[in-house]
């Protein structure tokens, strides 16, 4: 007996941020797990984004799932932090999902 994954895309936007000072040079997105009893994992890094002119990234999950997200942009003098207020939670039910993303360059 073979077990099945349905799996849906999540489009993650955000906008560019104030650079504070310094060009962002690139944004990292990262990605954890929330389980039913809502505490959390640790957090992935999916994706280094160089071409700072990319808003988006899309990621495929598992369906019946919770996750957070967090875009973090960096500029000469460092990654932004990793703050409450920027995460996004997302429960994947199925079809694709657009999660608007918040990201501040401290």
């Amino acid at each position: 007996m073979s077990a099945e994954i349905y799996s849906d895309e999540v489009a993650l936007k955000w906008s560019k941020p104030s650079s504070n000072g310094a060009d962002i040079i690139q944004y990292t997105v990262y990605m954890r797990n929330v389980t039913s009893n809502h505490t959390v994992g640790d957090w992935t890094k999916l994706k280094v984004i160089y071409d700072v002119s990319i808003l988006e990234y899309v990621v495929t999950l598992k369906n019946g799932h919770q996750y957070e997200f967090l875009v973090t942009a960096t500029n000469k003098y460092g990654e932004s932090l990793k703050k409450q207020e920027n995460i996004k939670r997302t429960n994947v039910l199925g079809g694709k999902v657009m999660v608007s993303m918040a990201v501040f360059l401290d």
